[in-house]
């Protein structure tokens, strides 16, 4: 497998012929201020980015530039996204409108074509932005509201148009806005605080007097609480 077999998709970074290679190239990238600083210094992290982005048509240093991992989850900025789907033979077209009430923007359209196959328009209005509790949430909905609400839009129809290409992989944009969730079973987690409170319990005897019935005389019983 050449090199460049690997980086149009036809094989895998992390083969045994190629993942040397391509390791050096990611320890030599993680080490240049030219790579997000998310990446710097972690040329695993730069690897597996350069696979994902094998397998989404992009080339190493645009799979470092779009994505992002957060909350664990590796995903593709906006403008990524955008770039993964019309890259591909049978993308048509892209139309984002703003959707104006009273002379306010009120959401977001977009509509995707693809050949052969029928528009999908979606929408993403203040509305449901409220309802997901994200208008004027601190960050990039309160600095930039119109420019948030466009990618939702943007997102939900590439997604929906080319599901095959983008592989379930989601933008930033909608998944830094997840709330993380503890998943760890509750019989796998440990209170910490139980384990020093038990550990500072001390040990309580009780001594309780017993009397023998025949001899009348008082014995003692040492009962530990």
């Amino acid at each position: 497998m050449s090199n460049n077999l690997a980086l149009k998709g036809e094989g895998s970074l992390l083969s045994s012929d190629s993942f040397e290679h391509y390791f050096r190239i990611a320890k030599m990238m993680s080490q240049s201020e030219m790579v997000p600083k998310n990446y710097q210094g972690k040329p695993q992290d730069v690897l597996i980015a350069m696979e994902m982005g094998v397998s989404l048509g992009l080339g190493p240093l645009q799979a470092v530039q779009n994505i992002a991992v957060i909350n664990g989850r590796p995903c593709l900025y906006g403008d990524g996204m955008l770039a993964v789907c019309a890259g591909r033979p049978d993308f048509e077209d892209i139309l984002e409108e703003a959707m104006v009430a009273d002379g306010k923007t009120v959401g977001y359209a977009c509509t995707v074509k693809r050949r052969g196959r029928a528009e999908v328009t979606q929408t993403f209005t203040i509305e449901q932005a409220q309802a997901a509790n994200l208008w004027g949430k601190q960050g990039p909905w309160k600095q930039y509201p119109q420019r948030m609400l466009q990618m939702r839009a943007r997102s939900f129809a590439l997604r929906d148009s080319f599901a095959d290409a983008l592989g379930g992989v989601r933008i930033a944009e909608e998944v830094r806005d997840y709330d993380e969730v503890d998943i760890t079973p509750a019989k796998d987690k440990i209170d910490i605080t139980t384990l020093l409170a038990d550990k500072k319990k001390p040990e309580i005897n009780v001594i309780k007097e017993v009397v023998d019935q025949e001899t009348g005389e008082i014995k003692e019983a040492t009962v530990n609480d």
